[in-house]
């Protein structure tokens, strides 16, 4: 574990750049640099979002891609592409999907944890390829009521038929990232 990374930790609906603060801790790595960004939509009742608009307006993500861009190009800086990593976790774990896999530049890896795949018809289509060799770790509680794990196992298996190096564990618990997924995280980011 000598290596140096980043990781870009993306909130769930509702979140801000706090929320992923105690995973920080959790993980407790020194040579860990992390980016904490918030969502640019509001989430109405609280909290932020990675998107806006509704099922009925359309669904947008235009300035969290142009946010996510400037993180990227920050921790850049500092770090080569193959050194920086995404979490996301929830809406932030669909999100991280959308970012990698509609983009070019190969990450270290990206560990979506209790997402979907919304409109996963269009993931399906000829028409999406793989686009970069970023690997992929999806974890996913059992109990999870709030995002079923069959969101994340359709993630996988989209990644995984398009060419991604995607692996899934699926480990007891609810909508929360569990103490016990900490071990999965950096074994997988200091592989």
């Amino acid at each position: 574990m000598n290596k140096s990374i980043a990781i870009i930790a993306i909130h769930g609906w509702q979140g801000d750049k706090t929320s992923l603060q105690p995973l920080t801790n959790s993980i407790g790595e020194n040579n860990i640099k992390w980016f904490l960004p918030q969502g640019p939509y509001s989430a109405k009742e609280k909290g932020f979002s990675w998107y806006g608009g509704s099922t009925e307006t359309k669904w947008e993500m235009d300035l969290s891609f142009d946010l996510m861009n400037q993180v990227v190009s920050k921790a850049s800086d500092q770090f080569s592409k193959k050194d920086i990593y995404f979490l996301g976790f929830s809406q932030g774990a669909v999100f991280t999907f959308h970012y990698i896999v509609k983009g070019t530049d190969t990450f270290g890896g990206a560990i979506p944890i209790a997402g979907f795949v919304p409109n996963k018809y269009r993931f399906e289509s000829k028409g999406f390829i793989q686009k970069n060799e970023t690997p992929f770790l999806i974890l996913h509680g059992t109990e999870d009521t709030i995002v079923r794990p069959e969101g994340s196992k359709i993630m996988h298996s989209i990644l995984d038929n398009s060419g991604f190096d995607s692996n899934l564990v699926i480990y007891k618990g609810g909508h929360k990232i569990r103490l016990s997924t900490i071990k999965h995280i950096k074994s997988f980011i200091f592989k």
